[in-house]
């Protein structure tokens, strides 16, 4: 009886483990193939901003050379102009008005104003200079007033920009006749550099002062209503540095091409879940703003995206791609514009020739393992 009973139970043992097992078993044993994420990293193309999409819009500021290197070049559309009669420099000259008379000595000083752009605040001048122009309209010449020769008169000119000795010239009669009725003298004069550049400031006006000495001369008929005009402009002056007032200027990024032909397969392009274009901007102007991406691919409605720029120097804005924007990009050449508007927090910016604020980009994409 006990040898029955044992081998009774051994066979129901086994049993009830091979059961066990087989429903263990049945847990354990994959139904599907397993899924998970790969993550692609493709570096894309960079692209600038140049220093010359943050210049005042007027025009008066642009991109030169000088010795070789890159400078900002001034000019001033309309040049100061000075003139004044006969009658109004000489109170001898207008009580002789009409008769014939030894010329009256008289001495003329004034000045005269030159507009610097609006934006402008400050700037270093590396070179450059000024021209002017003399026109005599009076019938003798006020610095040779004696065919005999002495005594003669002198012009001096001088350019300030407060206490700042900008350029200087002077005509000495001894040496240069100024003509006379209706004659011009062309005259140029160059910056004052000194060391290297010198600071110019739109808080103090630039002035052109003048000074004209005519001595005593020939008898001459008075003619009270005639006149002397200078008329002076700036030749293209060079800036190493400008200091310029900054609101809501418009900057453009150069254009570029993101290459992503290369990944054509559809079958892989299904598998894309999303990604992330990932930005590195290197800015070295100190503004901020909100700039607009768009990107452009063959048959396609362009992707626009919006991108917050910063006053940092160095800054790593990312953007959300979908997967079915990232499907219309991959397998070709698309472009990629950057524009929008920016300001500086104080106002105004300090900017140098060589300046360009640089966008490197790198797409993250996700793709699963299936097609979706």
């Amino acid at each position: 009886m006990h040898r029955r009973f044992s081998a009774r139970a051994t066979r129901w043992s086994a049993r009830i483990s091979i059961v066990l097992l087989a429903a263990v078993t049945a847990c354990d044993l994959p139904t599907r193939l397993p899924t998970w994420d790969q993550t692609w990293l493709i570096p894309g193309d960079s692209t600038t901003v140049s220093v010359s999409e943050l210049l005042p819009t007027s025009g008066e500021i642009t991109m030169s050379t000088f010795g070789g290197q890159p400078v900002f070049a001034l000019a001033v559309a309309a040049p100061a102009t000075f003139s004044r009669s006969l009658g109004q420099i000489c109170a001898a000259c207008a009580a002789a008005n009409g008769t014939t008379v030894t010329k009256p000595a008289f001495v003329l000083r004034d000045s005269v104003g030159i507009s610097l752009p609006t934006d402008l605040v400050a700037a270093s001048i590396v070179n450059g200079g000024f021209s002017y122009t003399i026109t005599n309209g009076f019938s003798f010449d006020p610095v040779r007033p004696n065919a005999a020769g002495a005594p003669y008169g002198y012009f001096v000119i001088k350019v300030m920009n407060g206490s700042t000795l900008v350029a200087i010239d002077s005509v000495d009669g001894a040496a240069l006749a100024f003509g006379k009725s209706g004659a011009t003298l062309q005259r140029s004069l160059a910056v004052n550099v000194g060391a290297g550049s010198l600071a110019i400031t739109s808080t103090s006006p630039v002035e052109v002062y003048l000074t004209l000495n005519s001595p005593q001369g020939d008898p001459v008929t008075i003619n009270s209503n005639q006149s002397i005009s200078i008329a002076i402009q700036p030749a293209p002056i060079a800036l190493s540095q400008a200091q310029i007032r900054i609101a809501n200027q418009s900057i453009d990024a150069a254009q570029t091409t993101v290459d992503l032909s290369s990944v054509s397969d559809q079958a892989l392009i299904n598998r894309v879940q999303g990604g992330t274009l990932h930005l590195v901007i290197a800015s070295p102007f100190g503004v901020q703003g909100s700039l607009t991406a768009t990107f452009t691919a063959p048959g396609s409605a362009a992707i626009t995206k919006t991108v917050s720029l910063t006053t940092a120097a160095q800054q790593a804005p990312d953007i959300s791609l979908t997967a079915a924007e990232l499907r219309t990009l991959l397998g070709h050449r698309a472009t990629l514009s950057v524009s929008g508007s920016v300001n500086s927090p104080t106002g105004t910016i300090t900017l140098t020739p060589a300046q360009v604020l640089k966008v490197n980009s790198t797409f993250e994409i996700i793709l699963s393992t299936t097609e979706s």
